[in-house]
């Protein structure tokens, strides 16, 4: 989802690290499922080094290098999502474009128990606010730029 807005960067890269351990993986437009082969295949390889402790996070990152028309007044996006776990629960934070500062967070999912994973319609939810904070973020810095 966040690919479709590669087009419009120069320096696009997107990432998913793990918490409390190595595996990290770095895409840019690869299809989904090989995505997660990657991330799968990372955290396999690197099962030995993720830490046990009772805390730990996924946290997926957009970084959009700089608008390709933006001329002398470009800028660049970053946005993504967080998967915080503790014991038995976990909860989903997104990033939420704010006109202000340009990023606030915003808990999506408040906790829930570990063996209550997240519904087909909630993980659309959060693409489509994930979607919503680039597009309004990239809108907001046209606009205001003079670029459109």
């Amino acid at each position: 989802m966040v690919q479709k807005f590669n087009k419009f960067f120069i320096g696009t890269q997107h990432y998913i690290y793990v918490s409390n351990g190595s595996p990290h993986i770095n895409f840019v437009n690869e299809p989904a499922n090989e995505i997660i082969s990657k991330l799968n295949d990372e955290c396999v390889k690197n099962s030995s080094h993720i830490n046990q402790r009772n805390e730990s996070s996924l946290l997926f990152s957009t970084s959009y290098g700089t608008l390709a028309k933006g001329g002398l007044k470009t800028f660049g996006c970053n946005y993504g999502f967080e998967i915080r776990f503790e014991h038995n629960k976990f909860w989903v934070e997104v990033d939420k474009f704010v006109a202000e500062s340009s990023k606030g967070r915003e808990t999506i999912f408040p906790e829930r128990l570990l063996h209550k994973p997240l519904a087909q319609s909630e993980i659309d939810l959060l693409v489509k606010t994930l979607g919503e904070s680039i597009f309004t973020h990239i809108d907001f810095h046209t606009k205001k730029n003079g670029i459109r």
